[in-house]
């Protein structure tokens, strides 16, 4: 009997939570550390097994020469470029996938920026009272409802604040949170 439970989870349909937003940042970053080894792993063994590779066919296909160098004939050398560039891919792959994981931690960490500032914007809708959002009334009748069309100027601010650069979000940050906290219980550094 199988007693797995398959959960569905359509956050288009949940009430965002600040406490949710962690979470999800917190479990996204724990599986991307703890897979980062594991895909090491299997880089290092590739570029292992390629280094033996080539190692072999120097050996048993190849001449060496007096200053300890390889002799590789005509025939052999298509053969001898493929090896070379499968252990250079295996090699540069060791560098490529921890910087990827690195893209996929900003990643992380604008998606959970990106969650708090819909919570933010769920438990302070009068925020999106001062949205410069304009929408026409075919949108408006396009939407169906009051609350689609809120959530469509909640994506579009969350999207503004993410796509600015750094200064720009600071500064939006900034004013965001002096709406929120407006008795300067926030860092204005």
């Amino acid at each position: 009997m199988d007693t797995a439970i398959a959960v569905k989870h359509d956050s288009s349909q949940s009430t965002p939570t600040f406490t949710a937003a962690f979470e999800g940042f917190v479990t996204d970053i724990e599986s991307l550390g703890e897979t980062l080894p594991t895909v090491m792993s299997f880089a290092g063994a590739s570029v292992k097994k390629e280094k033996e590779t080539l190692k072999n066919f120097l050996s048993t296909r190849c001449t060496k020469r007096t200053d300890n160098g390889w002799e590789v004939s005509i025939e052999e050398y298509d053969s001898f470029l493929n090896i070379k560039r499968r252990l250079e891919r295996a090699a540069k792959a060791m560098k490529t996938i921890p910087r990827s994981f690195v893209v996929a931690l900003v990643s992380q960490f604008d998606a959970l920026v990106g969650g708090l500032l819909r919570t933010i914007f769920y438990v302070r809708p009068e925020l999106l009272d001062s949205s410069e959002r304009v929408l026409t009334f075919k949108e408006l009748t396009e939407f169906g409802s009051v609350e689609n069309a809120r959530e469509y100027v909640v994506e579009k601010e969350v999207e503004a604040v993410i796509r600015n650069n750094l200064i720009g979000w600071r500064r939006s940050s900034r004013c965001h949170c002096a709406r929120i906290f407006p008795s300067g219980r926030h860092s204005s550094s």
